[in-house]
Formats: C-alpha cells, sequence, structure tokens
C-alpha cells in the first residue's frame, strides 16, 4: 500500500472498503432529528460521517490504535455541525466527555455559544435532543428517565494544555 493511503484516512479507508460501501452507511435518525433542522447537511458532511462511521465500527489493516481524528474543512465548511453530530453518535457509542483543542479565545465563545446558547443563531442542535431512550436539555446534563449524568465539553487553548504539560507538580 502506497504512503500517501497510509497517511491519508479518507484514502485507507475507500482503499480498503471501495466508494461504494461507504456510501450506504446509513446515518443514525438522530443526527437529523437531533440536529438544528435549519442546518440542514451538505453532502460533503453527509460523507464524512459516512467516513467516520466507517473508521470508528470496521476494522481495517493500520488501522490507527486512536480515536482522535482531524477533520480538514475549509472555513465555513460546517465543522462545528460535524463536531455537534460526532458528539451525539459517540454519546450514543457511551462517551460522555469531550476535549476539543483550539487556539484562539473567540473560537472557545463562539463554539461555547453555537453548542450551549438555544438563542443563538448558530445554535447547532435541535431544541430536544433525542437518541434512544435519552433525551437532552442541553445545559451539561443529560437526562436518561429522570436521572440527569453529566456531559462534558470542555474547549481549553492548545497552548495551555502544552503549558500545563510542561509545569512541574507542585510539591
Amino acid at each position: 500500500m502506497s504512503d500517501f493511503i497510509k497517511g491519508n484516512l479518507q484514502a485507507a479507508l475507500s482503499h480498503c472498503f471501495g466508494y461504494q460501501f461507504i456510501e450506504n452507511i446509513q446515518l443514525p435518525d438522530y443526527l437529523s432529528k437531533s440536529l438544528n433542522p435549519q442546518m440542514r447537511l451538505r453532502d460533503y458532511q453527509e460523507k464524512a460521517f459516512q467516513y467516520f462511521i466507517t473508521y470508528w465500527e470496521r476494522e481495517f489493516d493500520f488501522k490507527p490504535n486512536r480515536s482522535q481524528v482531524l477533520f480538514h474543512m475549509a472555513t465555513g465548511s460546517g465543522k462545528t455541525l460535524i463536531m455537534a453530530g460526532l458528539m451525539l453518535y459517540l454519546f450514543d457509542k457511551g462517551y460522555k466527555n469531550f476535549l476539543f483543542l483550539v487556539d484562539k479565545d473567540n473560537v472557545i465563545e463562539k463554539t461555547n455559544n453555537n453548542f450551549f446558547n438555544k438563542q443563538s443563531s448558530k445554535y447547532q442542535f435541535a431544541h430536544r435532543i433525542v437518541i434512544g431512550s435519552v433525551y437532552f436539555d442541553n445545559q451539561n446534563f443529560i437526562f436518561f428517565g429522570k436521572r440527569p449524568i453529566f456531559f462534558g465539553c470542555f474547549f481549553p487553548l492548545f497552548q495551555f494544555v502544552l503549558l500545563s504539560a510542561n509545569v512541574p507538580p507542585r510539591v
């Protein structure tokens, strides 16, 4: 297998499974029902979800042993909506805490606003988020029946994370 395919996850998945297999991956219903109905998924966003689901659920040669992925997408292409949908998908798989590294304070403010302020014009979710029998009120809590479960999103500056990693522990 070429070094290009090994270094490019999209090409590797296409090589291993074929475009037709990936494009036939059905997106979970909760993506269309729990994301903001005014922000319909574009074709390339649906393909991004199909590739991610293929990566997450299938085994293949040289699959990285890590859950971090990078979406290389242009400004204005809907990366935040992809993040919101992936959070729903991964919540359905049992994950409840999410870490997004960002490079600017304004990205933190904007993303927090888009994720948690229902009055925002770019609010990413439907007003009621339902995944199976679990629903979100989207105030950082998820309700399973009447029992709240903490749902965490953390948006640190990556400079903060790097500095924190290099600070010796206090004794």
